[in-house]
């Protein structure tokens, strides 16, 4: 197994308790972006905007 480390940003102030938002998950090694950014969104890492859309982009390097 590999590990990624993950941050992001707070979006509202509720989302502040939490913060820093970092994560350090494990993929396989054989994983592709796909395949992790449906793991990342799978453990619900990203917060959830009610009754509004959200835009996420990923940073790589």
């Amino acid at each position: 197994m590999k590990k990624i480390k993950l941050t992001r940003e707070s979006v509202a102030m509720g989302d502040d308790v939490d913060a820093p938002h970092f994560l350090e998950i494990e993929i396989g090694p054989t994983w592709t972006i796909i395949e992790i950014l449906k793991n990342i969104i799978k453990i619900n890492y990203l917060p959830k905007i009610s009754g509004g859309k959200a835009t996420w982009s990923v940073a790589i390097n």
